[in-house]
């Protein structure tokens, strides 16, 4: 991963439109076949009823990725991921999430 990618997914210094400051990146190696992303809340979400959904940059949307680390595990294509995105479990306070992807096979579409 270290000739890939870094994609800021969300700056801790902008409020997203649910009001909420995120910060989010993610490395993606030149091929596209491994990404780690991490996420962490700098506020206190405990008052938020919904987690915060964060969508990927950077896949290949024909890929099937799977997920692994800690709640986000699980097998998603690269263009759900990168359309629909992970709820990711940042409720409460400075809470961080870490996903390890890793490509697993290539969609028929």
């Amino acid at each position: 991963m270290r000739t890939g990618d870094l994609y800021r997914l969300a700056s801790p210094f902008q409020k997203r439109s649910d009001g909420l400051s995120l910060a989010s990146w993610m490395y993606v190696s030149a091929d596209r076949s491994k990404a780690v992303l991490f996420a962490f809340n700098p506020e206190y979400f405990e008052l938020v009823k919904v987690p915060p959904r964060i969508l990927l940059n950077g896949l290949d949307p024909r890929a099937i990725y799977k997920l692994g680390g800690g709640s986000l595990e699980g097998t998603f294509s690269g263009a759900i991921l990168m359309s629909v995105g992970l709820v990711a479990d940042l409720m409460g306070d400075a809470k961080s999430v870490f996903v390890e992807l890793v490509q697993v096979a290539k969609s028929a579409l």
